[in-house]
């Protein structure tokens, strides 16, 4: 895990085709404070509940927001890529443990 204003990205970041080149530097630009337009984030959910959650990455210009993330786990271009991103996460979650505990295998893969 990396942190950056608070925020903990996961170190093997999921990343969608059409933001891969350019995705350390949005990154960066989030961690300054700065939310680029159709950047949307995929992060863990806040609670226990075991489904990811996407949104615009302009969410995070609210405190409140920001605070309530526990980790992001992807960065996408767009929602369509989002969304897959999220089926993309969760497929390789059914692959390496025959389950949808995402929460669980992500933790375990950023340790390795």
């Amino acid at each position: 895990m990396e942190t950056g204003s608070g925020m903990v990205w996961y170190k093997r970041l999921y990343t969608g085709s059409l933001i891969r080149r350019s995705a350390e530097d949005v990154r960066k630009k989030i961690d300054r404070g700065e939310y680029p337009p159709g950047v949307f984030i995929v992060t863990l959910p806040s609670g226990k509940a075991g489904t990811l959650e996407l949104m615009p990455a302009e969410e995070l210009n609210k405190d409140l927001v920001r605070s309530r993330i526990p980790m992001i786990v992807g960065l996408a271009l767009g929602k369509s890529e989002a969304e897959y991103l999220v089926m993309k996460i969760v497929q390789d979650t059914w692959d390496a443990q025959k389950d949808a505990d995402v929460r669980h295998f992500l933790r375990e893969k950023d340790r390795g």
